[in-house]
């Protein structure tokens, strides 16, 4: 598994740890389940931001690799790493 996806894996299955620590005992099983649901879409929509955010450096990379003049496109490599996410 890729450390990326592992990571988002991490965030999904301990945003579900919480919510289920949280469980009142005396709470309904369906609202125990709507806890775990609410926390699972909460850390999608948590990954599907950093995947947007990624996408839209992307593109706007590839933007400005297009329309270099010719005399500039030596700096197409720079850009370009500019735009890639960081590994930490």
């Amino acid at each position: 598994m890729s450390q990326a996806r592992n990571q988002r894996y991490m965030k999904i299955a301990t945003a579900c740890l919480q919510a289920l620590k949280q469980v009142d005992s005396q709470e309904q099983k369906e609202q125990q389940i709507e806890r775990v649901y609410q926390a699972i879409d909460a850390a999608f929509q948590e990954a599907n931001r950093e995947f947007a955010l990624q996408l839209t450096q992307a593109l706007v990379a590839l933007e400005q690799i297009a329309t270099l003049p010719e005399k500039e496109q030596h700096r197409a490599r720079d850009i370009a790493l500019a735009a890639l996410p960081h590994k930490h």
